[in-house]
């Protein structure tokens, strides 16, 4: 087979999104190329031509010149060993956020992308200064970029990411065939996370999604009456009961359990009865892999309701009460890293 050398443009992007819905391996092969050597292509975007062996689903592709990568980077903050932000530029100046959290695991750094899906975001969640702004979609590519030069900046500190969320700007199941788009090829290069605030989409995801795929739930309250307070639209568009009910058959079809997300805001959400309610909430639903409790992260529109961060001893006795009641319940410490750069859970709000 003749090397055939091809460029990232559009006639690329066409043939990959299709080769991996016709099931071709080679559009697979290609992404996790790409990712593998992302410093290299993004560093080279105005001016690489791809030369790979793709076999016989590529003949109708031909050599091209032209822009390989779409989107740019315009600024960045923090750094690979510690985590950071990666603000990229769309055509038509619109403007998103990639956050980079990096963790450490028996001495192993282990950096995770987090993804945006929209700019700005239909939930206008309270304490969530990303629903400032109006959801506007990204298309798969845009999604996909975002990796790219995720990969490529840890790529410069000699890391690579192992797993990429959907938690960044937007509800991706508000996208939907653009997240689904994106799955496709993530769940093949990384360890992928899909979070949601739980629409009613999230009913047909199981059935579409990559088999891989580990789901997310924001809960961030124990009773429906306080998620429709916190998350004015989400509680209103799944009441808890149907909600837990959606991500049971989630569980059930994926063979994963649900990952619970739960941020916890003082005198809100924090007290040892929200603690013992959301442990029977669960208990009663779902076989969750885990809860990750996470500090507020102070937002503009959290503030707007007087909403502070618990202290590290609340944050302490919320996640002994759900181990005494069986569960494994994390505290993400961790995202306060982010605040310097606003970057943290919640912050995602950049203007543009």
């Amino acid at each position: 087979m003749a090397l055939k050398p091809w460029s990232f443009g559009p006639q690329a992007r066409r043939f990959l999104a299709t080769s991996v819905l016709d099931g071709h391996q080679v559009g697979f092969d290609l992404w996790r190329h790409l990712a593998k050597h992302a410093e290299f292509y993004c560093r080279n975007q105005d001016t690489w031509n791809l030369a790979l062996d793709l076999g016989p689903p590529c003949d109708a592709l031909t050599p091209m010149r032209e822009r390989s990568i779409l989107s740019r980077v315009v600024r960045s903050e923090g750094d690979a060993a510690s985590g950071g932000k990666l603000v990229i530029a769309l055509p038509g100046n619109k403007q998103i956020e990639t956050a980079i959290v990096v963790s450490r695991k028996r001495s192993a750094t282990q950096p995770t992308i987090c993804v945006s899906s929209q700019a700005g975001c239909a939930m206008a969640c309270r304490f969530c200064d990303t629903g400032l702004r109006r959801g506007v979609d990204l298309p798969a590519w845009a999604i996909l970029e975002q990796v790219l030069h995720a990969e490529a900046w840890l790529q410069r500190a000699n890391l690579t990411a192992s797993n990429v969320v959907f938690m960044g700007m937007g509800e991706p199941l508000l996208n939907y065939s653009n997240t689904l788009e994106a799955l496709n090829l993530l769940c093949r290069s990384h360890k992928t996370t899909l979070s949601t605030v739980g629409v009613p989409p999230l009913r047909r995801l199981a059935a579409a999604a990559p088999r891989n795929l580990r789901l997310a739930v924001s809960l961030h309250a124990p009773r429906q009456e306080l998620r429709e307070e916190l998350l004015p639209v989400a509680g209103r568009a799944l009441k808890l009961e149907e909600l837990l009910s959606i991500v049971r058959g989630f569980e059930e079809s994926t063979g994963f359990g649900a990952l619970i997300q739960y941020i916890l805001i003082k005198g809100v959400n924090d007290t040892e009865e929200d603690a013992n309610q959301l442990a029977e909430l669960i208990a009663a639903h779902l076989r969750c892999a885990g809860i990750n409790l996470i500090p507020y992260n102070p937002t503009q529109a959290g503030s707007s309701f007087g909403y502070q961060s618990p202290s590290d001893a609340a944050c302490k006795r919320f996640r002994q009460v759900l181990r005494q009641r069986g569960f494994n319940a994390t505290i993400r410490f961790s995202t306060k890293l982010g605040r310097s750069w606003s970057a943290a859970c919640g912050q995602l709000g950049l203007e543009g």
